[in-house]
């Protein structure tokens, strides 16, 4: 019979469960009470086919500096803080799922 597989980014995840929830929570509150997270971007430049451009096109469009909407979500957010690649552990519970079906 095989190991049991390691899975050190999903115990990663464990370990910060209890005040991930709580930012979780936190952060679930701001969206569902109409507040928006932001994030600043400088000047954007547009080439002819809407692609971003290296530099300044005369009569291209641009979108002004300032902050925009950020499109993360609470889950991104949270494994960004906690530095937890859910890759990692998604991959982890899938090695973990198919070594438990094998002792069956």
């Amino acid at each position: 019979m095989s190991e049991e597989p390691k899975c050190p980014e999903c115990e990663k995840l464990y370990a910060v469960h209890e005040k991930s929830q709580m930012i979780g929570s936190f952060l679930d509150w701001l969206f569902s009470n109409g507040r928006v997270l932001c994030e600043w971007y400088d000047f954007q430049y547009f080439d002819e086919d809407g692609d971003l451009a290296e530099e300044y096109v005369k009569d291209r469009y641009t979108e002004p500096e300032g902050y925009y909407p950020t499109h993360d979500t609470i889950e991104s957010l949270l494994a960004e803080y906690f530095e937890i690649n859910m890759n990692k552990v998604n991959k982890e519970r899938e090695e973990l799922i198919n070594w438990i079906r094998t002792k069956e």
